[in-house]
């Protein structure tokens, strides 16, 4: 059995009318479950933001080392090689 613990939580009326009304909607069967869900996104969120900044540390480090071999990128083709990376991670997040 998963051991639980049960956590007192305060907030302004909006979340509070919001979490009524994902109970209310039938989507959810408790408030508990409701923010059960949320923690559940924050921690996926949590996960997928580390992982970008972990990728963009790999980039500098390997950037930096390119630059100690000597081998440099002018900066208008550096920022449209990240630019487009960019983009094909929001891509990848929206999908």
């Amino acid at each position: 059995m998963v051991k639980t613990e049960t956590i007192s939580v305060f907030v302004t009326p909006a979340p509070a009318d919001f979490l009524a009304s994902c109970v209310e909607s039938g989507r959810y069967q408790s408030t508990s479950e409701a923010v059960r869900e949320g923690v559940r996104l924050l921690e996926q969120q949590s996960r997928v933001r580390a992982a970008e900044i972990a990728h963009i540390q790999d980039r500098i480090a390997a950037r930096v080392a390119d630059l100690e071999a000597g081998r440099v990128m002018d900066a208008a083709s550096f920022f449209t090689e990240w630019n487009d990376e960019l983009d094909g991670i929001e891509e990848s997040q929206r999908a």
